[in-house]
């Protein structure tokens, strides 16, 4: 038996495709994965967030967990080993608003497995993005998402190439390239608040190429 389902509205497609999943029924959406909601798009968000807000580490251990965090190169594995292990020392101890020196400290209590490298890594790849919270030229903002992403993406001595592999992020790509030939442009006549940048970076318009699953 099939059943079909025809609506403009992605907010109940998702829905009803969440219900489906109890069932272990995955429905063939021929609309395609907004790019939003897609692995880089979602990664994207995540670094996005970032910027002009205090660290939290809820924010933190999203972006560490993201499949795409650290999947450039061999350092995989130790990242997840010390995501977990860092996840269990915040959940336990604090701080709410860890900064890099608290996650140093974390460091060097623990034994010499390469963690310490790990949090140097870090906390070079996330610094700055606090202070992301005035004005800035729309280019500014768009480098920043960019290298910013692209490290976190690559991890220690990997490469970036995993976050814009698939057609998702081929498509990020796409996007990102033409704002930043377009901020050339506009950069030196409209300053932007840095989270409405980052919106602009981030908007889910238009939608990755469709993505067929079934069944």
């Amino acid at each position: 038996m099939r059943a079909a389902l025809v609506t403009p509205d992605r907010l109940l497609a998702r829905r009803v495709a969440a219900a489906l999943d109890r069932w272990g029924i995955v429905p063939d959406e021929s609309a395609g994965l907004p790019l939003v909601l897609s692995p880089p798009g979602r990664f994207l968000r995540h670094v996005a967030a970032l910027a002009g807000q205090k660290l939290t580490v809820e924010a933190l251990l999203t972006l560490l967990k993201h499949p795409l965090t650290c999947s450039g190169g061999e350092a995989r594995g130790p990242h997840l080993l010390f995501t977990r292990e860092l996840e269990l020392h915040l959940r336990r101890h604090g701080p709410a608003f860890p900064a890099a020196a608290d996650l140093a400290k974390w460091a060097a209590k623990g034994p010499e497995d390469g963690r310490a490298a790990w949090v140097a890594w870090l906390g070079e790849t996330l610094s700055g993005l606090e202070e992301l919270s005035g004005e800035y030229p729309l280019l500014a903002c768009v480098e920043t998402l960019l290298a910013r992403a692209e490290a976190l993406a690559a991890g220690p001595g990997g490469s970036p190439r995993t976050l814009w592999a698939e057609a998702a992020g081929r498509e990020a790509a796409r996007i990102l390239s033409e704002l930043r030939r377009e901020a050339r442009m506009v950069a030196a006549s409209r300053p932007m608040t840095s989270p409405t940048c980052w919106r602009r970076c981030c908007k889910p318009d238009p939608f990755a190429p469709p993505t067929r699953r079934t069944r």
